[in-house]
């Protein structure tokens, strides 16, 4: 039986990229100042490249993450402002070494993916894999119908929380 689920989940934006928003858009102000006060004829030109350049870097913090499965692969792709996307990691489940709630799951000190929408919560899966001679813990937070059927694409390997279980 052939596997394939997507889903999308919307990354909600934290104290840090307010912060960096409020950053560019009072850099752009204070940019359009200076412009203003000392250019002539091209302070028109500039002040649209900078407020252009402050729209681009602002939309930038809008960002989704796509989870894919496809029979035993598991894709991570991080779409910015929805005009690029970038694989962030795609991972053999079969070749993976855990896959389990991450309330569950030893601390270590390996390298954190995360793909999460709101950080570390409840519902919040993580799997560890080799990537380049690397372990790396993927954090990330499907839903129900992506557990299970990532559980029936590995039913060794996934362990469930009892409320993500489908009957």
């Amino acid at each position: 039986m052939d596997i394939f689920r997507e889903q999308l989940v919307v990354r909600k934006k934290n104290n840090k990229d307010i912060a960096i928003i409020a950053g560019i858009i009072a850099l752009a102000f204070v940019l359009s100042l200076v412009v203003m006060s000392f250019l002539g004829s091209l302070s028109f030109l500039l002040l649209c490249g900078i407020w252009f350049g402050a729209w681009w870097l602002v939309t930038g913090k809008n960002i989704e993450y796509e989870y894919i499965i496809t029979s035993n692969i598991l894709d991570i792709d991080k779409i910015m402002a929805k005009r690029s996307r970038k694989r962030m990691e795609s991972i053999d489940l079969k070749e993976a070494e855990r896959f389990m709630p991450i309330s569950d799951m030893p601390k270590t000190d390996i390298k954190i993916v995360d793909a999460t929408p709101n950080g570390i919560e409840d519902g919040v899966y993580g799997i560890d894999f080799k990537s380049k001679a690397q372990t790396k813990r993927l954090l990330f937070k499907p839903d129900k119908e992506f557990l299970n059927l990532a559980k029936m694409a590995c039913p060794s390997l996934v362990v469930l929380r009892n409320e993500d279980i489908e009957e």
